[in-house]
């Protein structure tokens, strides 16, 4: 686990969903090591891998260019 999953974990239990751009930007802001990508699909944050398994237990998982809450995602709360 790292600095940077604790953000997405932390932003995703305030809004529920978040999109990965919007977490750079919120990331760089606060911190003096800036980021520049993240990659959902290889679930990288430049060329470091995400704990992905932190980010399970914490219920979280990527969804096109999003960081979103399980309970967001389950078909019972979407909308049709």
């Amino acid at each position: 686990m790292g600095l940077i999953e604790d953000y997405i974990i932390s932003l995703v239990n305030l809004q529920g969903i978040i999109q990965k751009d919007m977490v750079i930007k919120i990331y760089n802001h606060q911190n003096d090591d800036k980021i520049k990508n993240i990659s959902l699909t290889e679930m990288k944050v430049d060329n470091q891998k995400l704990d992905e398994e932190y980010l399970t237990q914490n219920k979280i998982e990527a969804v096109d260019d999003y960081f979103v809450h399980y309970v967001v995602n389950e078909p019972k709360y979407l909308k049709n």
